[in-house]
C-alpha cells in the first residue's frame, strides 16, 4: 500500500509539473488566436517569431550573456574548488561553511520565525512578514523588544539597538557574540 501510494503521488506530481508544459507545446502549433479552440495545425507563430528582428536580437543577447556567465562561473568555480581542495583541514571547513551560508540563510530566518510562532513566545504584534515579541534570550517586561522580518531576512533587538541577518543570529544564539554586539556585517 505504501509503495503504491508513493508511486501514485510521484505520478501525480509529475503530471502536475509536465502536463501544462505539454499543453503549451501543443497549443503553440494552433493556427487560431484562441487557446480555447483548436483551429488546425500551423507553424505561423514560429515563422513570425523567427522573422521578428527585435525578438531575435533579444534572443542573441540573452544567449551571449548566458554563455559568458556560464564561462566565468565555470572558471571561477574551478579555481575556487582547486583552492579549497589545497587548503588545510580547518580553513577548508570554514570556507565550505561560508560557501553554504547563502543557501541556508532563508531557512534560518524562516526557522526563527517559526520557532517564535510555534513556541507562542509572547507574540505581541504581527504585521505581514514581521512579528514582534519578547527576545528569546533575555525576554522583556514590555514584551516588544524583538522583531523578526522574513521578507528582509533580518532580526532586530530594540533593547540593545542591535540586529543583523541569520549569521549574526547564529553567533548570538551560540554565545560567540552578545546581543548588544550584533550589527549587520559584524562577523565579516
Amino acid at each position: 500500500m505504501s509503495r503504491m501510494f508513493k508511486r501514485g503521488y510521484l505520478a501525480l506530481m509529475l503530471l502536475f509539473l509536465y502536463v501544462p508544459i505539454l499543453v503549451l507545446i501543443v497549443q503553440s502549433f494552433n493556427a487560431g488566436v484562441s487557446r480555447a479552440k483548436w483551429q488546425g495545425f500551423s507553424l505561423k507563430w514560429y515563422i513570425d517569431l523567427f522573422n521578428s528582428a527585435s525578438i531575435m536580437n533579444a534572443f542573441y543577447i540573452t544567449v551571449t550573456i548566458a554563455l559568458l556567465a556560464a564561462l566565468f562561473a565555470t572558471i571561477l568555480g574551478t579555481l575556487a574548488a582547486i583552492g579549497i581542495h589545497a587548503m588545510q583541514k580547518r580553513p577548508q571547513g570554514i570556507m565550505m561553511t561560508l560557501t553554504n551560508i547563502p543557501m541556508t540563510m532563508p531557512d534560518i530566518v524562516t526557522g526563527i520565525h517559526r520557532q517564535y510562532f510555534a513556541a507562542g513566545a509572547d507574540i505581541k504584534e504581527r504585521a505581514g512578514a514581521e512579528i514582534r515579541g519578547s527576545h528569546p534570550l533575555h525576554g522583556s517586561k514590555s514584551g516588544k523588544n524583538f522583531a523578526v522580518n522574513t521578507s528582509k531576512n533580518c532580526w532586530h533587538c530594540f533593547r540593545h539597538k542591535s540586529g543583523g541577518g541569520p549569521l549574526e543570529w547564529i553567533a548570538v544564539m551560540k554565545g560567540i557574540i552578545s546581543c548588544s554586539e550584533a550589527r549587520p556585517g559584524c562577523l565579516r
